[in-house]
């Protein structure tokens, strides 16, 4: 019985680490899509095959959390990077929230250039919203990615 269990447990752990290496994300243009810090994501056009990859590098949210009185609303900036065949671009800056000296805004768009291609990219929400009793969660960044022509 043994002669059969040890090659059947070594089998299963080879399928096992197959699955530790994910596949690199993509989605198309234009695309709601969502990061965490870390995760990197690969932006594709299916007729041009053009590619813009971003990668969310740090996120940083001191938003008022909900069941507490703030003497300010707080915000939520991420730092994201983008690159390209042409070239890369690092520290992107995106603020919800109250950014000074900005309006309070709930959603940021901001062109971007990344060697000679053009985007707007918009960051449209970081989830979840801080709450009083646990703020350690993980941060989720929504955005989205459009080419501008």
């Amino acid at each position: 019985m043994s002669n059969y269990l040890y090659p059947l447990l070594f089998v299963l752990m080879l399928v096992q680490c197959n699955d530790l290496d994910p596949k690199p994300r993509q989605a198309p243009f234009e695309k709601t899509f969502t990061l965490v810090k870390g995760s990197e994501i690969t932006l594709t056009d299916e007729d041009t095959k053009e590619e813009l990859k971003v990668k969310l590098e740090q996120v940083y949210d001191s938003r008022c959390p909900t069941g507490t009185m703030c003497f300010t609303m707080g915000n939520a900036t991420v730092i994201l990077s983008a690159s390209n065949e042409q070239e890369q671009v690092k520290d992107i800056n995106l603020c919800i929230g109250a950014c000074h000296p900005e309006p309070v805004r709930s959603k940021h768009t901001i062109p971007l250039q990344v060697g000679t291609r053009k985007y707007t990219i918009t960051l449209n929400d970081v989830i979840p919203y801080p709450k009083a009793e646990n703020n350690d969660t993980a941060k989720t960044v929504e955005m989205t990615v459009t080419r501008s022509f």
